[in-house]
């Protein structure tokens, strides 16, 4: 975690797994990650910008691991599993500013999000909102 406020309460009152490879950089990247939810392994420089993975797994929300250089731009991945459920997000998915931006959000249930999948700013914006969509 590199940045102002980086990983500030990430896994407060819930759980992240290792934060590790460079990952988790930029001003309040990481900042709600896991708080009151759970996110699993955040690594291989995924988290990176202004704002990135913030809510990632935040109130009772779940994200499985976030990897591969994923969730890269700014507030990139910001809602994910938030409230809801995501799996996975890999391989290069949710690049550009607010990518994958509410993710899962409300109640909604998300598969993984995986193969370089909603790249460029606001790609899949409010996907799975109050609803369930299977892997991307």
């Amino acid at each position: 975690c590199d940045g102002s406020y980086a990983c500030f309460y990430a896994g407060r009152s819930g759980s992240v797994g290792s934060i590790t490879d460079g990952s988790c950089i930029g001003d309040e990247a990481c900042y709600y990650a896991g708080s009151s939810g759970r996110v699993g392994d955040i690594s291989s420089g995924s988290c990176y910008g202004f704002q990135t993975c913030y809510c990632a797994g935040y109130s009772s929300g779940s994200v499985g691991d976030i990897t591969e250089g994923s969730c890269h731009g700014v507030v990139a991945c910001y809602f994910a599993g938030s409230r809801g459920s995501v799996g996975s997000i890999s391989s290069g998915s949710c690049d550009g500013n607010y990518a994958c931006y509410s993710a899962g959000s409300g109640s909604g249930i998300v598969g993984d999000i995986t193969d370089g999948s909603c790249n460029n700013d606001y790609a899949c914006a409010e996907l799975g909102m109050r609803g369930n969509v299977d892997g991307v």
